[in-house]
Order: structure tokens, then C-alpha cells, then sequence
């Protein structure tokens, strides 16, 4: 009773396993979302794809250990510090590219949708796919500049944060960075979230 009263929405989000079904996720898809997941076997990838009229299934014929070795770099040269070292950018370009060449594109088309909606499990779990740079490497962009990307462990999830985050009533959006200590260093040299 106490859970319940004073923490309705853990109590909800722990107890009440209510699964959503793919009719409803399509039916919660407005035109220009697109849902994604990867199902990594060890010797092929398939995905399935929802829209609000269409539900598709595919199949790349890349199994886990390579897609982990490119995802794994691809997050180690995120983690490195940016420089103006070609290299840098020529690899960044590099591992981008393969990802979403192989993945993303097969499955979805990022200049159709507006939104993307990415299921993410096992070795693209923590894979920032709003940092792929797409284009050649003097003229490249971020998949954000294009689309926006939510990411959850399962449709459940997404739905249940997706719907309590649309009756939420907000006056006005912010965005804000700030160096960690105020007043202990004289310039921003990182962040704290």
C-alpha cells in the first residue's frame, strides 16, 4: 500500500507487466516514426521494422563476433579525445559508415522518418546510433541532424516512458551544460550529467 500510494509510478513500472502488443505499437506510431530492432544471432542479424501501416522482417547476413568487433571500435574512438588527427576522422568516418551501410540503411530509409524508435539488446546496447556520420568524409552529418532517436530494452518500456512523458505538461524546453565545480577552474573541460 505504501508503494503504491507514494510511488505510483515505480509501483506501476515494477508490478504491472501488462505487454504491448506489435498491433499496438503500430497503432501508437504516428507517420513519421519508424520502430527498429536488431536480433543478433552468431552467424546472421535480422530486424524487424514497424511503421503505422507496415511491419517488415529482414535479414543481414552478419553474424555477432564482427558486428561486436565494429560496434567496439566504433565506441572506443567516441571515448577518444577529438583532434584534428585525419586518422581520427578517417576511422570515425570509416566505422560509421560500415554501421549504418550494413544496419541501419538496410532496414530503414532515415530520410522517410522524422523519428526512430530503437530497440536496442546485446551489442547495441550503449551504441550512440545519433553519432553515425553518414556522407562522404568532407561532406558528412550526424544521423541526428536527420532523425531523432529514442532508445529502450523493449516496446514495453519505450511505450510506458513514451505515453507518461506525453501527459506530462511542460512550459518550455531547456537544454543546459555547466562545468561541474563553479568557481574551482577557469574554463570548461568537461561535464557532468
Amino acid at each position: 500500500l505504501f508503494i503504491t500510494s507514494i510511488y505510483p509510478n515505480y509501483y506501476n513500472l515494477k508490478y504491472n507487466n501488462d505487454f504491448i502488443g506489435y498491433i499496438d505499437v503500430m497503432k501508437s506510431l504516428d507517420a513519421g516514426s519508424v520502430a527498429l530492432e536488431f536480433i543478433v544471432t552468431k552467424d546472421e542479424t535480422f530486424y524487424l521494422k514497424m511503421t503505422k501501416s507496415n511491419t517488415d522482417f529482414g535479414k543481414i547476413s552478419i553474424g555477432e563476433d564482427s558486428l561486436r568487433v565494429q560496434l567496439t571500435r566504433f565506441k572506443q574512438l567516441l571515448s577518444e579525445t577529438k583532434n584534428d588527427n585525419v586518422d581520427f576522422e578517417v576511422a570515425y568516418q570509416k566505422y560509421s559508415e560500415w554501421i549504418y551501410t550494413n544496419f541501419i540503411s538496410k532496414a530503414i530509409d532515415h530520410k522517410e522518418y522524422s523519428k526512430l524508435l530503437m530497440l536496442v539488446d546485446g551489442p547495441w546496447e550503449s551504441v550512440p546510433l545519433d553519432l553515425l556520420k553518414i556522407g562522404t568524409l568532407d561532406n558528412s552529418k550526424y544521423l541526428l541532424e536527420n532523425i531523432s532517436i529514442s532508445y529502450a530494452y523493449s516496446f514495453d518500456q519505450l511505450f510506458q516512458a513514451w505515453n507518461s512523458h506525453n501527459t506530462i505538461k511542460y512550459k518550455s524546453e531547456l537544454v543546459s551544460f555547466a562545468p561541474s565545480g563553479f568557481g574551482v577552474q577557469d574554463s570548461l573541460t568537461y561535464s557532468e550529467f
